[in-house]
């Protein structure tokens, strides 16, 4: 196997010219470090726009709070006005419904009179009447 200056035996056997393999070599390093670079310069940019948001954060927190806090408020009474508006219309519409029922109750009653129908005291005090009468009966038979 000839060498030459620039030939070295490879691990097969072969031979390696190191006027190719230095240069390769070299760009590969460069490569390897730009990447590293590139992993370090982005680490601290990162770490420092984090660094940025939280600061940022900190100064409009409280308005943020405080805004919540009168929407929540603004909500809460809305809500308020709301169910306020809601009972009072309950109200007047029960109020309204009871005052309707007992007018049509009282012209039902007097349409039923006017036909002939009986009141309902007045069944009533028919069925007390059949109910004497048929105690009267039941005591009777008892006798004969």
């Amino acid at each position: 196997m000839g060498t030459t200056p620039n030939n070295t035996p490879n691990e097969q056997g072969g031979a390696r010219d190191k006027r190719f393999e230095e240069p390769l070599l070299d760009a590969l390093r460069h490569v390897w470090w730009a990447g590293l670079g590139l992993a370090a310069v982005a680490g601290e940019q990162t770490g420092r726009v984090i660094d940025a948001l939280v600061e940022r954060g900190k100064q409009v927190e409280p308005t943020v709070i405080e805004q919540g806090k009168k929407a929540g408020q603004e909500v809460s009474e809305a809500v308020n006005d709301v169910g306020e508006k809601l009972k009072a219309f309950i109200d007047r519409v029960g109020r309204s419904a009871g005052a309707a029922e007992a007018a049509l109750d009282e012209r039902a009653a007097a349409a039923l009179e006017r036909l002939g129908f009986p009141k309902k005291a007045d069944l009533d005090a028919l069925a007390a009447k059949i109910d004497a009468l048929t105690a009267r009966l039941e005591e009777l038979q008892k006798r004969a």
